[in-house]
């Protein structure tokens, strides 16, 4: 079964990819453009499939470019860690400075935290705002990870966009998302889920002072005039600009592997 993406790499293009599939190609060679959030979307979704028995297969990008920046991205290395077979060649690597954080796995709080001060650093020169909420965002949504979603590990990648002015961010997981963690305590599909997920004080834990996580997210990059979004099943949230104060609900064709939280900061301020 071949799936080719086209244009952007992002959330949406790789729900469709079915775990039913016998073997999959997925050709990115019509890439042209791809973010953080797609770019932890396409792993946790191809993770979901291999575990499933799928052999994989993925083309790179036909753009040196584009295929370039995959491969600097640390794509192809988590790839070869999943078992899957994919078509990038070897890159020189260079230290990214502030504009990259590389996809990487995480699998503990430690690892979470430590992963929060690289994008902190990172982030720093841009604005301490900036830093310190993309920090929290690190830690909040890692953290989310580890108690909710049933799985050994998660991704995160960040990205400065310098001609944007802006951060892209995502963490995801491959687990059983949003409402199958929620569903114990009483959401029954998955917008239900993601309103309870960015609820305060919601928790699957039923624990005292938790589940202020994806809210203290969502109101932190909202206040600096960034957009959030949170990915469940065949549904969005998204905040931002031009979304009401309770969110913007959005349907897609596919279903999203786990959970996927994304935000975007700006460093340019009106």
């Amino acid at each position: 079964m071949e799936h080719i993406v086209a244009g952007t790499l992002d959330a949406l293009s790789v729900t469709e990819l079915s775990e039913s599939f016998d073997d999959l190609h997925l050709n990115l060679e019509r890439v042209r453009f791809a973010t953080p959030e797609g770019i932890v979307a396409m792993v946790t979704k191809l993770e979901k499939i291999a575990r499933s028995g799928t052999s994989v297969l993925v083309s790179a990008p036909t753009s040196d470019n584009v295929s370039n920046y995959l491969a600097r991205a640390h794509v192809p290395h988590i790839l070869d860690g999943l078992d899957i077979r994919h078509g990038f060649g070897s890159v020189r690597e260079w230290h990214q400075g502030n504009q990259l954080i590389e996809l990487q796995m995480f699998s503990s709080s430690s690892e979470v935290h430590a992963l929060a001060t690289s994008v902190h650093a990172f982030a720093e020169p841009h604005g301490a705002d900036i830093a310190a909420q993309l920090f929290s965002a690190v830690c909040e949504a890692g953290e989310n990870v580890s108690f909710h979603a049933e799985t050994t590990h998660g991704y995160v990648m960040a990205q400065y966009f310098p001609n944007r002015g802006d951060f892209g961010f995502a963490i995801g997981d491959s687990g059983v998302g949003f409402l199958g963690s929620l569903s114990r305590i009483g959401a029954t599909d998955h917008d239900s889920a993601l309103a309870m997920a960015v609820a305060p004080g919601v928790s699957a834990t039923g624990e005292r002072n938790r589940g202020y996580g994806l809210s203290s997210i969502r109101d932190n990059v909202s206040g600096l005039g960034g957009s959030f979004k949170i990915f469940g099943g065949n549904r969005k949230l998204s905040f931002g600009s031009g979304c009401a104060p309770t969110g913007s609900k959005g349907a897609f064709v596919g279903v999203q592997a786990g959970s996927l939280v994304s935000c975007v900061l700006p460093t340019r301020r009106a």
